[in-house]
């Protein structure tokens, strides 16, 4: 089968999981079906157009002249002057990133992840990151508290010269 014929690679999943939270960050989607064959991003189920540009950087993008969508000028959205600086610029970088890698046959999610996790642990390394707790931290606290709860426990019951769980 042809390259370009294929209806999915491993970029296009990638980028499927990069509109996902490209969602979830705007609570937009970027219109469109998955799995189409445009290089850029998704084609449009009303006009078939491509709405998705990276703004100057794209010079074969051309815009939809029809009003069914908004085209999506990626570079500003996730850009440090765009609507999402609420979120990290590391988020946005690896999002970007996602969007970007359609139909690149190189593009594995492994190396995403690498670069996710490195990006993660800059943040981490900031004041603001230092005040991040996600469930991994609560797991370590409970497994901590537990572990605590435990000793204590075993202290008592030496003390008290038995076995204290029926009190």
């Amino acid at each position: 089968m042809v390259q370009n014929e294929r209806p999915f690679t491993r970029g296009a999943e990638i980028f499927d999981l990069g509109t996902i939270l490209y969602h979830m960050m705007t609570g937009k989607p970027i219109p469109g079906v998955a799995g189409k064959y445009n290089a850029k991003g998704q084609d449009c189920m009303l006009c078939g157009c491509n709405h998705v540009t990276w703004g100057d950087q794209d010079p074969k993008y051309v815009p939809c002249p029809h009003a069914c969508y908004p085209d999506i000028d990626l570079n500003w959205m996730l850009g440090k002057d765009g609507p999402l600086t609420d979120y990290t610029p590391e988020l946005r970088e690896t999002v970007d990133e996602m969007l970007r890698g359609k139909w690149d046959e190189k593009k594995r999610a492994s190396t995403i992840l690498d670069v996710a996790w490195e990006k993660f642990q800059a943040f981490v390394a900031t004041p603001e990151g230092e005040q991040y707790r996600d469930v991994f931290d609560d797991i370590w606290w409970r497994q901590r508290d537990q572990r605590r709860e435990e000793m204590e426990v075993d202290e008592v019951e030496k003390e008290l010269g038995g076995d204290i769980s029926g009190f």
